[in-house]
Formats: structure tokens, sequence, C-alpha cells
């Protein structure tokens, strides 16, 4: 087995800068400068993960940490990967608000490519392999194929929390794993891979035992790693689990807000640094980012062919919005619909002709709720049934 902690130019394939080159002083020096290059090129790493990964639109996500740690340290790496951007749920159709599509696992490409909160770094790029919802079942459908083009010589699979969480076995979600690395190095032989145990959050709603199989599947994961490390690709560990506080470091129980995200960027390059990418430390100063508070967005509100048109502006953070109505006349406060809404527009449909009617629309991140919107009067006119394209189907309005 391979030492873990060599460094790339030992096998081959990258090499390792040294300020001084002097072998004498190699642990020194390692502590102090740790600059990590291909010989033909910055290192690539390929994150496959899941939404802890993707981030919503706005978010830094923990990917743009690790690249702002790395970049202090000069090392010389590359973001690779079929995609670009953080999940955009504008652009889901799956989640549509008057026509969602049926689930069926694929999600659309314009999804994939929303917004950050920050620039990262220069010339580490945005590319990934992260899918919000993405489970180890879907990955190995679609990440083998996406390994050859992005050519990586190491590749972090943030993956496993979605299948535990939803009732599947360890040993299996582990099966699963150890097939995902298999079909990797299938297409890059000599990559390193960074494994990732599973954060522990709230027992999921129809499988209380949730935390105890993340658990049993944690535990086991250093000795699953130490049995697949070869002399040509090592395989590592980065414990989230670690210091992953679900009740300070979440904007809902599970997803990272901005401390969140800087603690899984420090469990990753403890992790990159086992395999040579920079020397595994966090010197950022902190606190780097606070979350933002949630902006109210500008609400239009227009009579429609099929009811009235609900568009409003998008507020950054924001993970969904809730719409709430009356009708003019009604001296109460505008009632929230009972679901929130994962776009930027709605159709109140089923609504009488000249019903007069008041809408107001606020952003919300997890529990965190916005400033509403300006309240918006309209005037509901004739309108014919919504019909929806093949294989979706009409949002029946809860306000009407």
């Amino acid at each position: 087995m391979s030492n873990p902690t060599q460094p790339l130019r030992a096998r081959g394939r990258r090499g390792l800068a040294l300020g001084l080159g002097a072998l004498l002083v190699v642990a020194a020096l390692l502590a102090a400068v740790f600059v990590t290059q291909r010989e033909d090129g910055p290192v690539r790493v390929m994150v496959v993960g899941d939404s802890l990964s993707h981030g919503m639109p706005g978010d830094h996500t923990w990917r743009y940490w690790a690249a702002r740690q790395l970049a202090e340290e000069q090392v010389a790496f590359r973001y690779v990967g079929p995609y670009t951007g953080t999940y955009d749920f504008y652009a889901d159709p799956r989640v549509d608000a008057t026509c969602p599509v049926p689930a069926d696992g694929a999600l659309d490409p314009a999804a994939t490519d929303g917004p950050y909160g920050a620039p990262f770094p220069d010339g580490v790029g945005t590319a990934h392999a992260a899918r919000w919802g993405q489970t180890l079942a879907r990955a190995l459908g679609s990440v083998p194929g996406q390994v050859g083009p992005a050519r990586p010589d190491v590749v972090v699979i943030e993956l496993g929390f979605n299948d535990l969480h939803y009732g599947t076995r360890w040993e299996l979600t582990q099966d699963r794993l150890q097939s995902l690395v298999a079909a990797v190095r299938a297409h890059a032989p000599e990559a390193d891979i960074v494994l990732t145990t599973v954060p522990l959050v709230a027992p999921a709603a129809g499988n209380p035992d949730n935390r105890a199989t993340t658990r049993l599947y944690n535990e086991d994961l250093s000795r699953f790693a130490q049995r697949l490390t070869t002399d040509a690709s090592r395989v590592v560990v980065a414990d989230l689990a670690g210091g992953y506080d679900s009740a300070t470091m979440t904007w809902d129980g599970t997803h990272p807000n901005a401390a969140g995200e800087q603690q899984l960027a420090r469990s990753v390059l403890a992790a990159l640094g086992q395999v040579g990418v920079g020397p595994g430390r966090w010197t950022l100063p902190g606190p780097v980012a606070e979350d933002r508070p949630l902006e109210p967005p500008a609400l239009t509100a227009v009579p429609g062919p099929h009811g009235v048109d609900l568009t409003w502006t998008h507020v950054p953070g924001a993970t969904a919005y809730r719409i709430a109505s009356k009708t003019a006349d009604d001296p109460a406060e505008p009632r929230p619909l009972p679901s929130a809404v994962l776009d930027d527009h709605f159709t109140d449909q089923g609504l009488p002709a000249g019903t007069r009617m008041v809408y107001t629309v606020t952003a919300i991140r997890g529990t965190t709720v916005g400033a509403a919107s300006e309240p918006q009067q309209v005037t509901a006119g004739a309108a014919t049934p919504l019909v929806c394209p093949s294989g979706a189907s009409p949002t029946s309005s809860p306000a009407s």
C-alpha cells in the first residue's frame, strides 16, 4: 500500500514544488509551503456530490471556500466536471409552479447553472459533477461517462446522504459506493479518490433509524477506504460528519449555511492534503461570511388567460417563496398558501371573473422568513382551464 501522504510527484504523475527543495528539510517545508502542480498543468479535481456540494442560487458552497484556501496556499488546481453552477430551481421543470413534469431523475442542464454568492478564485473554474438530490444509484448511471472527458487527478465523492436518509441499508450503500469507485477507475485508473462520511441530521420522515444507519456507514468508511486503496489510486476519507452541527451550521437542519460550508471545506481540505493537494489546513480568517438577510421580492400581479399570473424577482439566498392572498374586501392579512413555491411565478387559477384579490410574496430559506413584498391588488378576468404540455400536470390553486 502506498503512503497516503506521499507527494504527487513520487508517483510519477505530478510534481510538488518546494520553496527550498532541500531533502533534509522536507518535513518543515511541507508545513510551510505545499504548492501542488502536475507536470502538464494544474491538478484536476472533480467533485461528485449531492445538494451539500451543489448548493442553491446565491450560495458560496464549500467548493468555493476550499478553492479560496487552496488559492491562498498557491496550489495550482482546477475544478473539472460537466456542470458549472448551483442548483437553479427556477430553471428546473420538475418543480415548475404551474406545470411540473414528473420527477424521473433527469435534471435539465439549465438547472445546474445557478449563480454563486461570490466569484471563485481566478483560474480555478466552477466545474463539478454534483446534483441536487443525487444518489449513488443514480450516479452509477451518469458519473462514469462524465469522468473520461473531465480527466480528473482527484475525485471527491460526496454521496450517500440521500441513500441512507431515505432508507437504503448501509451495506447496500457501501456496495454502490464500491461500484462507483470501480466505474471511476475504469475511466481514470490513476485518480486518487476522496470519500466522505455522511453528516448526521434529524431523523427522516418514515425512516426514524437513519441516524443509526448513518453512524454504521461512517464507522466503517475508513476500513472500506483502506481496502480499496491501490498503488496507483489512493482512497482517503473526508470526515464531513465530524464537526458539522446541524443545529447551527444549516439553514434547514441539513443543508449548510455559511458556517456549514466552511466546516465542510475544512474536512475536504484535510483529506485533499493526504493525497498531496495542499497542506490540508484551514487558515482563512473567520467569520469569513455571514448569511445575508432575505430581501423582499418585487411582485407583479396581472390577470392572465388561466387566472391571475404572479411573477417576482429572484432573491439571493432564497430557497423557496411563500405566496399569501386574500380578497380585497377581507380586512385580515393575506393568508399563506399551504405549500411554498420553488419558482419565480405562479398562476392562481379558478377565480371567478371580477374577483378582486390582494397578493404578497415572501422569500424563505429553511426556517428563515424574509420581508414580504409590497401588496399587489388585481382583478381576475375571464379565464380558461390551464392545459399543460404532455407529461406535466397543472397545479391547482390552493387559494381558490
